[in-house]
C-alpha cells in the first residue's frame, strides 16, 4: 500500500482534494489532521457520497464531510488485538493515535477482508450494435472490444467477482455468440453465467423481462461498455439502506457555453454571462432495482432504461441518486476507446 503519510490532509483541503487523495493513493481512506499533526477524522468514500448527496460541493471544505467520530487505537495495542477490532468492525483501516491525539500510523488489512458474496444477480446488457464504433464493430460486438489485452466485458465481470457478485445474466443480440463462446458458463472466470437472447433489438431495459426465474431480491444492471473501479457491493448496501425500489449511479459533467449568455426580462438585459460553465447530474449506466419494476415492463418489447426509471417516479417508487466519483471510462465511440487505451 501506499506509505500512510500520503493518505494525510489538511482541515483547509477541499472535498475535491479528497476525492483525489483517495483515486491516488488506493487507500480507501483519507487522514485529517491538523498542522501540528493531531487527528481531526477520517473521510472514507462513503462520506463524500453522502456529502454530496446532500448537496456538498467538490470545492467545499473537507470539514463539511469529516467522520469525527471514526474509531483510532493506541499506539502499543498488538496487531493480534487490532486484527480482531478489524474483524469485529468490519473494517479495513484504523488510525493509530497516541493519549495527546497525535497522529501516527494506519493500521490497515487486506481488502478480501469478510469480503461478502452477493447472490443478486448482475446484469449486463451487451446486444447493441455500437454503430457508432465504426468499423471497429463490423464483425465485433462492442463489449468484446479489448482495451488492454481484455474485452471490456471481461474487465466488468471481473470488477464484479471481486466485488463478491458471482451470478451473472448477459443479455445479448448483435454477434452474441461470440460473447457466449467466449465467456460460456462462466466457470473459467470464477462466476456463474446465463445469457438472455434478444430476437430484436429491446433497448437497455427491455431483456430484464427475459431473465428466468424472476429475481427476488435486488439486482444490478450495468451497460456493457463501461470500466470503472467503482464499489458495487458499496452500491449495493446503499440501495438496501436507503430502501430505495430503484437506485442509478450518477456523475457531474461540466459544459461550458461557447457564448456569452444575455439574461433578459421584459425586453431588458439584466446581466451577462461570459462563456458559463453548466454542471449536470448524468446517469452512469449501473443501477440497482428491486424485482417490483419488472411489473412496469412487457415482456420482451422494447424499453429504455430513462423510460422505466420514469414510469417509477410516475407511480412514486422510490428512486435514489448515488453519486459516483470513481474512475470511469464509458466507451461509447472511437475516441473513448482510444483515449481508454491510454488511461486503464
Amino acid at each position: 500500500m501506499t506509505n500512510w503519510t500520503e493518505t494525510i490532509l489538511s482541515l483547509d483541503s477541499t472535498v475535491e482534494d479528497a476525492i483525489q487523495n483517495l483515486n491516488d493513493t488506493g487507500a480507501r481512506i483519507v487522514l485529517i489532521a491538523d498542522s501540528e499533526l493531531k487527528f481531526v477524522g477520517v473521510i472514507a468514500d462513503g462520506d463524500i457520497r453522502r456529502g454530496m448527496v446532500k448537496g456538498v460541493n467538490l470545492s467545499d471544505c473537507v470539514t463539511e464531510i469529516i467522520n469525527r467520530k471514526s474509531i483510532t487505537v493506541l499506539p502499543e495495542l498488538t496487531r493480534s488485538n487490532i486484527l480482531a477490532i478489524m474483524e469485529k468492525l468490519k473494517v479495513l483501516q484504523i488510525p493509530i493515535v497516541d493519549k495527546s491525539g497525535r497522529l501516527l500510523g494506519l493500521h490497515t488489512f487486506g481488502e478480501t477482508l469478510n469480503k461478502e458474496t452477493h447472490e443478486n444477480l448482475f446484469v449486463i446488457m451487451a446486444g447493441g450494435f455500437g454503430r457508432r464504433m465504426g468499423s471497429l464493430t463490423s464483425k465485433t460486438p462492442k463489449p468484446m472490444l479489448k482495451v488492454f489485452g481484455k474485452p471490456i466485458l471481461e474487465h466488468i465481470i471481473e470488477a464484479a467477482r471481486d466485488n463478491g457478485f458471482c451470478n451473472f445474466v448477459i443479455a445479448v443480440h448483435y454477434l452474441g455468440y461470440t460473447i457466449e463462446n467466449y465467456f460460456g458458463n462462466g466457470s473459467n472466470f470464477g462466476v456463474n453465467i446465463k445469457y438472455v437472447r434478444e430476437e430484436s433489438p429491446l433497448g437497455t431495459a427491455g431483456a430484464l423481462t427475459m431473465i428466468e426465474p424472476i429475481p427476488k431480491i435486488p439486482f444490478v444492471v450495468s451497460n456493457a461498455d463501461l470500466i470503472s473501479n467503482i464499489d458495487l457491493a458499496e452500491l449495493l448496501d446503499f440501495h438496501l439502506s436507503n430502501q430505495a425500489e430503484a437506485t442509478v449511479t450518477t456523475r457531474t459533467v461540466h459544459w461550458q457555453n461557447p457564448f456569452g449568455v444575455v439574461e433578459i426580462q421584459e425586453g431588458i438585459v439584466g446581466s451577462i454571462l461570459e462563456k458559463p460553465i453548466i454542471s449536470s447530474s448524468v446517469s452512469a449506466g449501473i443501477y440497482v432495482f428491486n424485482p417490483v419494476a419488472l411489473e412496469l415492463l412487457e415482456r420482451a418489447e422494447f424499453c429504455d432504461m430513462p423510460t422505466l426509471l420514469a414510469k417509477m417516479i410516475e407511480r412514486n417508487f422510490e428512486v435514489r441518486a448515488f453519486p459516483i466519483f470513481e474512475s470511469l471510462q464509458d466507451i461509447g465511440q472511437i475516441s473513448d476507446w482510444e483515449k481508454a487505451q491510454e488511461e486503464k
